[in-house]
């Protein structure tokens, strides 16, 4: 059942690497919302309902099979210490998933989905390298209307704000939009409309760096509460306050 993904450590010395050799990337990460949405679940409501296009686009964002474009599932991993179902771990066995990775994606090597959120916890020392490797560049943010993350990072970047719920129907103009900043690299936390993004700029402008932050932000942010927030932000509050204060 497992895919052939890096751990953790390995995604974060890829990702410091190509950012402090201003190598530019495209980290994309596939959720269980949109491995579903790929197999054709209607979606959430409260979140992102399903399309035909929105299906399309997602499974030709999984498809893409380049050394630049770093694909990360959220199962088929092993274990980590501190990982456990609920937290980091939600779906790392399910089968239906792992089919739909195998069935669709073209690469042969993927990168860890909890990379990020994991390293805040277990080895922050390696964000903050990442956060300080991005900030020595012209940063765009592109995430939910609560997500404000220049309240604690990135204090110089412009942003750009989405609505929180059903986001896909506004992707062309948002891209549009995006293409309107001289932005170096760009940072995503906006639920599934994040891949489809990601994918057009890796096609049209791959020498802009983007990365999908899940909800990174919303754990520095202090959102504990609500639909569009994780277990593991809740079962690590101060780990996240610790963290925060280092930035």
């Amino acid at each position: 059942m497992a895919l052939n993904i890096k751990t953790t450590v390995e995604t974060m010395a890829k990702l410091n690497g190509l950012l402090e050799k201003r190598q530019d990337f495209c980290y994309t990460r596939f959720g269980d919302t949109q491995l579903m949405l790929i197999d054709g679940w209607y979606g959430h409501g409260h979140e992102q309902v399903n399309s035909p296009k929105l299906r399309l686009l997602m499974t030709k964002a999984l498809a893409v099979n380049d050394p630049d474009y770093l694909i990360a599932p959220s199962c088929g991993y092993e274990l980590e210490p501190g990982m456990r179902p609920g937290t980091f771990a939600l779906y790392r066995n399910d089968a239906e998933l792992v089919r739909t990775v195998e069935k669709h994606a073209t690469a042969k090597e993927f990168w860890h989905c909890e990379a990020l959120h994991y390293a805040m916890i277990y080895d922050p020392s390696e964000v903050v390298r990442l956060f300080d490797a991005i900030s020595k560049r012209d940063v765009l943010i592109v995430a939910g209307e609560q997500l404000d993350i220049r309240k604690v990072a990135f204090k110089n970047a412009d942003i750009i704000r989405v609505p929180m719920d059903n986001a896909f129907r506004h992707w062309e103009a948002i891209l549009n939009r995006i293409y309107e900043y001289d932005a170096q690299v760009v940072l995503f936390s906006c639920g599934p409309l994040a891949q489809i993004l990601q994918y057009f700029m890796f096609l049209d402008r791959p020498f802009i760096t983007t990365i999908n932050m899940g909800s990174v932000f919303n754990a520095l942010l202090g959102i504990t509460e609500g639909i569009h927030t994780r277990a593991w932000i809740r079962q690590n509050e101060d780990r996240i306050k610790a963290f925060t204060r280092q930035l």
